[in-house]
């Protein structure tokens, strides 16, 4: 999964990367 099309899923500024990350570990 692409970070930056996740990102643009969650727009909103409050996840931070660390947060992204554990996102896509879980996913």
């Amino acid at each position: 999964m692409n970070i930056s099309l996740f990102a643009n899923f969650y727009q909103p500024s409050q996840l931070t990367t660390e947060e992204i990350e554990i996102l896509t570990q879980k996913h």
